[in-house]
């Protein structure tokens, strides 16, 4: 970035400049051994002739520096061996996961991948990174219906208690309900108690959770 000022305004101006930045080209092991290798079938080690680097350079279509420090890691190692690559232990070290961390995770803090990374202590994208390993899976959780036999006929009952008696009253008329002047009814709804469908995040090993209401309207 640089800073000029106006000749005309009087006024600071900044200017960007970008620059191309390259990156390093990493060789495989096979063209390197085999730029070692034309090293050796084209000199006397220690030494390197005179014009061999570049016409090796120009060969594999590297630049000069490559060759040179490819026979440099070679005679340093003594062999092949010093030539190839050191890739496998750079880099972060690899965040595992373990299954029965998760299990022992309540099922609410298991809903959102937000919820479970904070609770494992992890990063949200190292978690979603794992996801798409397989190390865990994901399950959507259905509610059941469990009104069962006992419940039907208390609701028959309560409706058959909201009827007035029918001594007295004619035939035509048929029975009819309470008033029920001196009944309050209080509708009571808690709207983030659960949910119909609910997400959850399980280990491939864990059962899958079993919810149920009586009444799916009513949860």
């Amino acid at each position: 970035m640089f800073l000029f000022r106006s000749v005309v305004h009087g006024t600071f101006k900044f200017v960007f400049a970008y620059s191309t930045i390259r990156k390093r080209k990493h060789h495989s092991d096979d063209t390197k051994i085999a730029i070692y290798l034309e090293l050796l079938a084209r000199t006397d080690p220690p030494r390197l002739r005179l014009g061999v680097v570049k016409q090796v350079a120009v060969k594999f279509g590297v630049p000069e520096r490559v060759v040179k420090r490819i026979w440099r890691n070679g005679q340093d190692a003594g062999g092949i061996s010093g030539v190839k690559n050191k890739l496998s232990n750079c880099g972060h070290k690899r965040v595992e996961i373990d299954p029965e961390a998760i299990k022992n995770i309540p099922l609410r803090q298991r809903t959102t991948f937000q919820d479970l990374a904070y609770a494992l202590g992890l990063k949200k994208t190292t978690l979603y990174k794992r996801y798409k390993e397989n190390y865990f899976r994901r399950h959507t959780n259905d509610l059941k219906f469990s009104l069962t036999e006992d419940n039907k006929k208390a609701w028959v009952r309560y409706c058959l208690s909201m009827l007035q008696a029918l001594y007295g009253s004619s035939e035509t008329s048929g029975p009819s309900f309470k008033e029920m002047y001196n009944i309050i009814y209080i509708d009571e709804k808690w709207f983030y108690r659960t949910r119909r469908n609910q997400k959850y995040y399980l280990a491939n090993d864990e059962e899958r959770p079993h919810r149920e209401v009586k009444s799916k309207n009513f949860i």
